[in-house]
């Protein structure tokens, strides 16, 4: 749902009890005897599974109905940082192993940067104004061009899909290479970068079949 997994046990403690106890209902029948008791372990176990996923079941319910109020009270910028984090994939880096040596690991400071990136969350530190004189939020300082901090986000992620591609063992593999000359052709796409120094971010063979090049922009 694009949370962090994340509940406030002040909040959730009442509800959990009562699914506690709705969970482990047929084992303390079991226990204590009486007409509708199960006859075995085995049927209990059987029945405190099918309690515990109608509990699991009533969770969800709970949890997509505040999700839902949450969406309808928040103005479109926050609504849609929620939609974006509750994408396939949006919250793997929650749980990846912070190892150092692939660069995975981050500070206090990093890891608080990028929860406010993840929801638009306001930076109290940033200035109010942008070197270039643009007003100053999170969005304008990840596109200003102003001290090349988008070109060198560019470069390293860049680096990064290069390293992975040959940690695959893809071969040959080369960066910003310069493309053929397109002289003499046409029909090229509105957007096509035609000149004549026109570079590739990344060019490699092996990606898609054997010996085929593959050309990567990122």
């Amino acid at each position: 749902m694009g949370g962090m997994a994340l509940e406030n046990p002040v909040v959730t403690a009442n509800q959990e009890y009562k699914d506690s106890r709705t969970t482990t209902e047929p084992l303390v029948s079991l226990i204590l005897g009486g007409d509708s008791c199960p006859t075995s372990v085995a049927e209990a176990e059987s029945r405190c599974r099918e309690k515990r996923k109608c509990c699991e079941e009533g969770s969800h319910t709970r949890n997509q109905e505040e999700l839902n109020t949450i969406l309808r009270e928040a103005d479109a910028r926050t609504r849609r940082a929620l939609e974006l984090c509750a994408e396939p994939g949006a919250s793997s880096w929650l749980s990846a192993r912070p190892l150092e040596r692939l660069g995975h690991e981050l500070n206090q400071r990093e890891f608080i940067d990028a929860i406010r990136l993840r929801y638009s969350f306001h930076f109290p530190d940033l200035d109010g104004k942008c070197g270039c004189g643009e007003d100053n939020n999170s969005d304008h300082a990840l596109i200003c061009k102003v001290g090349g901090f988008d070109i060198w986000r560019h470069d390293h992620l860049r680096d990064t899909m290069a390293d992975i591609f040959r940690y695959a063992g893809l071969k040959p593999l080369n960066t910003e290479q310069l493309l053929l000359p397109c002289d003499g052709f046409s029909g090229f796409h509105a957007s096509a970068n035609t000149a004549d120094d026109a570079r590739m971010d990344i060019v490699c063979r092996g990606l898609w079949s054997d010996m085929e090049a593959a050309y990567l922009d990122v």
